[in-house]
């Protein structure tokens, strides 16, 4: 069997080429550039060069990239993993989402990356953020490089040690996701991450996809799966590429945050009034359509919910926040637009992958 070195090797010689940054750069500049700025699903985006050979585009093909230490029976996105295959349960799980998306976007609205994204014209996916972070969502994380897809797969996380140690034993998994095959409008059903308020989106060339409840991501068409025997030697070499995983994390403001969201033992109205407003809700049914909501919430999953409270940033991630935003604000500031991609979207926008 394989080693991951094998199989990376494997998928770039078929795959666009990779350029590394230095450890301090936030952004690689010049002829070949990590990133560029394109319209996206109808917003403008900050997207990995490397995924630029979209469908309908001449040149090489592009691929997305998931990697795991195991492979399970299913792919599944974490908010319905092992979840009841109850109608009642599944769609509650997915109101629980929507709510933490809206708390999540209430907090970084006071945030200077908010700042940042408004004066340079980006849109912020906060639903992408919110998965990236680790709050469960019905999203799946991908990633558009193949080394960190690979770093992944042979990264053990320790909750004692707050490290990645390297897999030395046992079989891993890599996916490719050759998502240029299902033609046009399937890009409605990724979405890159692009640029949070810290690094980390970008170090990782993070991506999400779109799963219906119920769907294995192993099942679907024109993805591959290969696996290999995991090696001391292998995992170290990925490890030393990535400095042991603090490359792909670097200090970020975000992380505690979300942490603290993430564990919040009840739901607060402030974010369901949010998201009824942000859902198109008139003025006069925002009350009535968050009481419903709370009530609904309560009854499945037995959460509380919360008036007149509001998560905040504090004071040592605030000094974090604006210090970042500046080294983001001229990274962006050098970034060049890519081309605008036309016909990305389906005549149905709804209809979803099998």
């Amino acid at each position: 069997m394989k080693t991951i070195l094998d199989i990376v090797h494997d998928f770039r010689e078929s795959d666009p080429p990779l350029i590394y940054l230095g450890q301090d750069d936030p952004v690689a500049y010049g002829k070949f550039l990590e990133f560029e700025v394109v319209h996206w699903n109808g917003t403008t985006r900050i997207v990995p060069s490397e995924s630029l050979n979209l469908p309908g585009r001449p040149g090489n093909r592009s691929y997305m990239y998931r990697g795991q230490t195991t492979r399970y029976p299913t792919c599944e996105p974490s908010l319905l993993r092992d979840v009841p295959n109850d109608e009642w349960q599944i769609k509650a799980r997915l109101t629980l989402e929507r709510f933490r998306v809206a708390e999540l976007e209430l907090v970084l609205r006071d945030h200077p990356f908010k700042n940042v994204s408004d004066k340079r014209g980006f849109h912020v996916d906060y639903h992408g953020l919110a998965q990236h972070y680790g709050i469960p969502t019905s999203l799946l994380d991908l990633t558009s490089n193949a080394e960190v897809a690979a770093f992944f797969a042979v990264a053990r996380w320790d909750k004692k040690s707050n490290s990645f140690h390297p897999m030395e034993s046992g079989t891993g998994v890599m996916y490719r996701f050759d998502w240029a095959a299902f033609g046009p409008g399937y890009s409605n059903f990724f979405e890159p991450v692009g640029f949070g308020p810290g690094l980390r989106p970008a170090r990782q060339h993070a991506w999400t996809f779109r799963l219906r409840p119920g769907v294995d991501f192993q099942q679907l068409p024109h993805v591959s799966a290969v696996e290999f025997t995991h090696s001391k030697a292998a995992s170290e070499e990925l490890f030393a590429r990535f400095d042991d995983g603090a490359w792909l994390y670097p200090p970020d403001c975000l992380a505690s945050l979300v942490e603290r969201l993430r564990d919040l033992p009840f739901v607060t109205m402030h974010a369901i009034r949010h998201a009824a407003k942000q859902d198109g809700q008139p003025p006069e049914a925002i009350e009535p359509s968050a009481e419903r909501a709370a009530h609904f919430l309560n009854a499945i999953l037995g959460l509380d919910i919360v008036d007149g409270y509001e998560l905040q940033l504090e004071e040592g991630d605030l000094k974090v926040a604006r210090s970042q935003a500046l080294t983001l604000d001229d990274a962006l500031g050098k970034l060049r637009f890519g081309w605008r991609l036309v016909g990305t979207r389906r005549e149905n926008s709804d209809e979803e992958p099998l």
